[in-house]
C-alpha cells in the first residue's frame, strides 16, 4: 500500500512483479528512500547523530529538519532523472489488473524493446501461480493502511508456502540449481480463481 503513495505510477508493480534490484541513486529516484550518502561516510555521520541527539529538538518536525541539516553535507544529491524509464513503467504497469494482458502489452511494445524483451522473459520463467498473486495484492493493498497491508500480505504468504510451485522454485534454484521449475499449473491461462481469503 505505501509504496502506491511514494513511487511513481507503475512501479509498485513494476518491482513487485519483475523483482528487479534498485540500488543506490534509483531507491530515492523512485521513492524508496529519501537520501542517499556514499557508504564510507557512515561511521562519521553515525558519531556525528550521536554527539547532535541530546540536543536535538523535542518537537517532530524540527528535529528531523536538524537531523537533514546536520546529514547535507554528506547527502549525494545528483540523483539523475529517467523520464523515458518513468513514462514505461508506467505505460506497461501501471493500474494493471490482469497478469496475461500485461504480458500481451510487453510482448507488442516497440518502446525500450530491449526492456521490454528482457522483462517479458523475465516474467515469463516466474510462476503463474505467484504472478497471478503478486499482481492481485498489489491491487488489494492499493490506497489501503499499512495494518491492512501486512494482514494481507501474511494471508498471501501462507497460501504461497502452501503451493507446490514454492517448493518447485526452492528445488530448481536452491537445491538442484538447474533453473527448469515444471510449474504447476505451468501457463497463465490455467491458474483458475485464486482466493487468498481477504
Amino acid at each position: 500500500g505505501w509504496m502506491f503513495n511514494k513511487c511513481p505510477p507503475g512501479y509498485p508493480e513494476y518491482l513487485g512483479l519483475t523483482g528487479y534490484e534498485v540500488l543506490g541513486s534509483e531507491c530515492v529516484r523512485v521513492g524508496l528512500a529519501t537520501h542517499l550518502m556514499d557508504s564510507k561516510d557512515v561511521p562519521k555521520v553515525m558519531n556525528l547523530a550521536i554527539s547532535a541527539s541530546g540536543k536535538l529538538s523535542k518537537e517532530k518536525p524540527e528535529a528531523l529538519r536538524q537531523v537533514i541539516a546536520l546529514l547535507e553535507p554528506f547527502l549525494c544529491l545528483d540523483i539523475p532523472h529517467k523520464s523515458e524509464m518513468d513514462d514505461w513503467v508506467k505505460t506497461y504497469f501501471a493500474g494493471k489488473t490482469y497478469i496475461t494482458g500485461l504480458l500481451e502489452e510487453l510482448r507488442q511494445c516497440s518502446v525500450f524493446s530491449d526492456l521490454c524483451n528482457g522483462v517479458f522473459d523475465r516474467l515469463s520463467e516466474r510462476s503463474p501461480t505467484a504472478l497471478v498473486v503478486t499482481l492481485k495484492l498489489l491491487r488489494y493493498n492499493e490506497g489501503r493502511p499499512i495494518e491492512e497491508v501486512f494482514g494481507a500480505d501474511l494471508k498471501a504468504a501462507r497460501f504461497i508456502l502452501g503451493h507446490p510451485d514454492f517448493l518447485e522454485g526452492v528445488r530448481a534454484r536452491l537445491i538442484d540449481k538447474d533453473d527448469r521449475p515444471q510449474w504447476d499449473p505451468d501457463s497463465l491461462e490455467k491458474v483458475g480463481s485464486i482466493d487468498l481469503g481477504l
